[in-house]
């Protein structure tokens, strides 16, 4: 009697001690897709953490009806957090929430995706060439900062020491750059035919600019994926300058812009 007795109270203590609501899964991955082993996954109105196991992945008892604000992180990366509303209705499928977490950089400056590793963008300085009344900006060598072709917008990170109030001050703009060997512009006695030799800007490009969970650090999303070729970050329109001597005035460790190419 007291053998056919237990399986049915060891069952009943099961059936008790199981979860009743609803579950969200889903898995922590740095942007190649590698999945992040013991990465924090804390739910902030509850305060509750669960660690991710050896595949990234994790599962969260919640609620139906539920609003719920989900952060993910693990040291040396930048946090990424979620919003996600469970449905009331039971029969409803469940979100899938899937973190992708960028590391995070130790120097300023501009960082782009490359095929196995981020990629900082070097600083290249940018050059004047023109007449007595109109010059060209851009710059002379294109560095071995390569980054991957996508059929998805290109993503960035922008690490700053400046203040979140002043960058908009810097007029960021993204800039698609030729070579220009030579060209003819306006001078006093009609046109003079100016060597270059430089990359200048032909077109500046839409992006989306947000702060990350790192303080200054932003991430950049390009409108429309980049087609192959060279691009390059500026400030302060350098690359847009026409009036001659206009460089002059601006101080070397700030007359740059962040060049790389899409092959």
């Amino acid at each position: 009697m007291r053998l056919s007795i237990f399986p049915v109270l060891l069952g009943t203590l099961s059936f008790a001690c199981a979860p009743s609501g609803p579950t969200l899964t889903g898995q922590v991955t740095d942007i190649f897709g590698k999945p992040l082993a013991g990465a924090k996954v804390v739910v902030e109105q509850t305060g509750s953490t669960i660690s991710t196991d050896p595949q990234g992945a994790f599962s969260i008892p919640t609620e139906y009806s539920a609003k719920l604000r989900i952060m993910a992180g693990q040291d040396g990366y930048i946090k990424d957090v979620k919003s996600v509303v469970v449905p009331a209705n039971k029969e409803a499928s469940l979100p899938t929430l899937n973190f992708e977490l960028w590391d995070k950089p130790s120097e300023p400056g501009f960082y782009g995706v490359g095929v196995k590793k981020m990629v900082h963008l070097p600083a290249e300085e940018v050059l004047a060439r023109g007449s007595d009344l109109q010059e060209v900006h851009g710059v002379r060598d294109i560095p071995d900062s390569v980054l991957s072709k996508s059929g998805k917008p290109s993503r960035f990170l922008f690490v700053s020491t400046l203040r979140s109030s002043d960058i908009s001050r810097l007029n960021l703009k993204l800039q698609k750059l030729e070579f220009v060997k030579s060209t003819e512009l306006p001078a006093l006695t009609g046109t003079d035919d100016v060597t270059v030799e430089l990359y200048v800007a032909t077109e500046a490009l839409p992006f989306e600019m947000t702060a990350s969970q790192a303080p200054n650090i932003y991430h950049i999303t390009t409108e429309k994926p980049l087609k192959p070729g060279v691009y390059a970050f500026d400030s302060q329109d350098l690359l847009a300058g026409k009036v001659p001597g206009s460089l002059d005035s601006v101080a070397k460790e700030v007359k740059v812009a962040h060049v790389f190419e899409i092959k």
